[in-house]
């Protein structure tokens, strides 16, 4: 990592910014945004005698933050520091625009407000259906104070900028190539993944991994039995006893109070995508199980940190899920929408909307909790039409692992994306090649031996029992540096010149 955005908050840009803006700090994950606002603004603001909002939204991240920003132990005794500076989350500021609590917000006359992971008012508006009450406290409460807004994946909060009174002025921008991601691999069986896994924890790697769903970290457990490991679940999550026993709880304290991974592998699902860092001192593995868009991958591989001249690296792991995945995402998503131009043509407006919405009059323990009218506000349905368009591009794909990979290239334009069974296939043909410049295959016995490998490695026409031919084992080598021709080439012997199969490295 390089280019750390303490550089970039200078003296001349605090005294520069104004009311007028919200200063967005798009700037790579892990590049010292949060440690900028607490070098340089909380400083800053204090000379002048000016108070520093600063919102997150998690309980995880906030806990991290008051122990190593806003708290210290001296003597047995909790000391407050930095007393210009304000810890709170994002859910308490919708809160309270949720219940009009007026005296509340008058008292948050802040000089400053920093919003943390600001790409989260709108990826997660399709679970946190507040972003619009958190916008209108922008917009409505907040004309004295300089917004500055954190993302290491800036271009959600972009889509917001509509949505605000003020204008967004971008003061960085993102660097695809600053960061420590050295090989990404792709794979579509679920044996192999897990293999593949275990491969990298007896090379010395450590593990972060990244599912969907809660009841998978049982299934976590029972595959890595024998490995120091860990599952995390959100405190919020109404089963995390469950699902998270002591030591899950210690190395989660751990990680929020010294930002150390003290196990092996941890597996967690995505509450750990947001702003609390693991410092490293060993490669590691970041291991996917799941769908999920592609600032989920940015985020959550970005807990790791790495040390500005560390050398040590980060390879990413997915398994790529089935069409059928993508598809029965598809789905909901499209109910969503149904049922958003329903309400809209029965009510016109989403104030009218919400008039009506159920859930304000469901008192906890009467039956099943209604759904909640609030989720068909604008913001989340931009944000499932997006997800629909990412979806519907995974599941129209022919090749899913190439279409996968052009996704992940877009991301990591400058990192080597292979499928495992690429890599099978490149292990075996260097080996062939070894201290040569060329393979000739000279009859048909040949020819047939070097076609049931490629079948074995997975390189298969349509009917995978049948043998590939020349054109398929092309196709499939082409990506690896090397080509297969058909040629009339001298041997030797009673004929001078045959037609062989020519296997060469590409130039």
């Amino acid at each position: 990592m390089k280019n750390y955005v303490s550089e970039t908050f200078t003296k001349e840009l605090l005294d520069g910014m104004n009311k007028e803006n919200i200063y967005l700090v798009g700037s790579e994950c892990g590049s010292g945004k949060t440690t900028a606002i607490m070098t340089k603004l909380i400083p800053y603001a204090k000379e002048q005698n000016k108070k520093v909002l600063f919102l997150c939204n998690r309980k995880t991240l906030k806990k991290q933050l008051d122990h190593k920003y806003k708290w210290t132990t001296k003597y047995d005794e909790m000391i407050e520091k930095n007393l210009n500076l304000t810890l709170k989350m994002y859910q308490s500021i919708n809160e309270i625009m949720e219940m009009n609590l007026v005296d509340e917000i008058i008292g948050m006359d802040f000089d400053y407000i920093v919003i943390d992971e600001a790409h989260l008012i709108y990826d997660a508006s399709d679970y946190d259906f507040k972003a619009h009450r958190f916008i209108q406290f922008i917009n409505e409460w907040t004309p004295k104070s300089t917004i500055i807004a954190l993302s290491g994946t800036p271009d959600s909060f972009l889509k917001l900028e509509n949505y605000f009174t003020r204008s967004i002025k971008q003061i960085r921008y993102i660097n695809k190539e600053n960061n420590k991601i050295r090989r990404v691999l792709l794979t579509t069986d679920k044996k192999e993944f897990k293999e593949t896994i275990l491969n990298y924890l007896d090379n010395q790697y450590k593990t972060l991994s990244l599912v969907s769903y809660a009841e998978m970290l049982k299934i976590a457990k029972l595959s890595f039995a024998n490995k120091d490991m860990a599952t995390l679940l959100s405190e919020a999550h109404e089963e995390v006893e469950k699902y998270m026993d002591d030591k899950d709880q210690y190395v989660l304290q751990k990680i929020i109070e010294e930002e150390e991974m003290i196990c092996d592998v941890i597996v967690a699902t995505k509450f750990l995508d947001v702003g609390v860092n693991i410092e490293t001192h060993q490669n590691f593995l970041v291991a996917y199980y799941c769908n999920e868009m592609i600032n989920t991958i940015e985020q959550f591989r970005s807990r790791l940190r790495f040390e500005e001249n560390s050398s040590y690296h980060l390879d990413l792991l997915f398994k790529v899920m089935t069409k059928q995945s993508s598809t029965n995402k598809i789905k909901k998503i499209k109910m969503y929408l149904q049922r958003y131009d329903e309400l809209y043509k029965a009510y016109g407006t989403f104030e009218e909307i919400l008039k009506h919405n159920p859930k304000q009059k469901f008192k906890v323990g009467f039956g099943a909790e209604p759904e909640d009218y609030e989720q068909y506000n604008q913001i989340t349905r931009q944000l499932k039409l997006d997800q629909l368009s990412f979806y519907e591009k995974l599941s129209n794909s022919d090749n899913l692992l190439e279409t996968y990979k052009e996704v992940l290239q877009e991301m990591y334009p400058h990192v080597e994306i292979v499928t495992l069974q690429d890599l099978k296939v490149k292990k075996y043909l260097d080996n062939l090649m070894y201290g040569k410049e060329e393979i000739l295959f000279k009859n048909d016995e040949a020819k047939q031996k070097f076609r049931e490998d490629m079948r074995e490695l997975n390189i298969v026409t349509v009917h995978k029992k049948n043998l590939p031919s020349l054109t398929t084992i092309c196709d499939g080598i082409k990506s690896l540096g090397y080509v297969l021709e058909d040629k009339r080439v001298y041997v030797g012997g009673e004929t001078k010149y045959k037609r062989c199969w020519k296997l060469t490295k590409s130039c």
